[in-house]
């Protein structure tokens, strides 16, 4: 008798298209009643509508190559194109017909973003014991996004790749898993409008945001003990960010 091992090739394809979207209406009153010549009175009485789209599609690709009995290599690819979309509309309160008709250019917006992302990603599973498994993973993600603002701040692409390296230890029902991934910062943080909600409140976003690096490590532990029909587990999670956002 002879152990063979068995190369396979696996091609999935996401075509998901997802497509979701939403939205809020939120009315503003704020009345500020000033009891100094320096500063004056104010009040806001608006209506704000903001949307949320997002669509995206992807392709998968994944290769497994036994290399001996324990040593196993593995090839993954995975391509996405995403669309996010986050338009604001504000208009004040007429007091002529008390309707909110009166749209404001400067406190809207029609931000869209798209992005092209890429991973490549080698990984090797070492089966050590038959209680002792180890994954070793480095992924290359290369990231091209579009940040269409259709406002007074020209449109601003991004385009960079980071090697995000990743392990997984499995032990008798230990496990312990670290990866790293890149979070992109929201649109309505790069928005380089003044947005105003009261005369005490303005946001102003920053459009050179850059990418944060986020690092994540968890635990996992889980025993049964069929003599007591008596289950044990245990959870640890914590996150470590490089370069986040911080609003003001």
């Amino acid at each position: 008798a002879h152990d063979l091992n068995v190369e396979y090739f696996e091609i999935n394809i996401n075509n998901l298209v997802n497509w979701s979207s939403g939205g809020n209406e939120n009315y503003n009153f704020n009345q500020l009643n000033s009891f100094s010549q320096d500063i004056p009175s104010s009040l806001f009485d608006r209506y704000i509508n903001s949307e949320s789209k997002t669509r995206w599609t992807g392709l998968t690709l994944m290769y497994n190559l036994p290399i001996s009995k324990k040593l196993t290599a593995e090839f993954f690819t995975n391509s996405r194109y995403y669309y996010w979309a986050e338009p604001v509309f504000t208009y004040d309160k007429n007091t002529a017909n008390n309707a909110y008709d009166q749209f404001i250019a400067n406190q809207s917006n029609d931000f869209e973003r798209t992005g092209f992302f890429q991973n490549i990603k080698p990984l090797l599973n070492y089966q050590i014991t038959s209680k002792l498994r180890l994954r070793l993973a480095i992924d290359l993600e290369i990231q091209d996004v579009n940040n269409k603002f259709n406002a007074s701040a020209p449109d601003l692409r991004q385009s960079f790749a980071v090697w995000l390296p990743s392990l997984a230890i499995d032990y008798n029902g230990l496990s312990l898993n670290y990866s790293e991934w890149i979070d992109l910062p929201s649109l309505n943080h790069m928005q380089p409008l003044e947005r105003q909600s009261s005369a005490q409140y303005t946001f102003i976003g920053n459009p050179e945001l850059k990418a944060s690096r986020v690092r994540n490590v968890r635990g996992n532990f889980y025993r049964y003990i069929n003599s007591q029909t008596l289950s044990i587990n245990g959870y640890v999670n914590t996150t470590f960010y490089n370069n986040s956002f911080v609003q003001r």
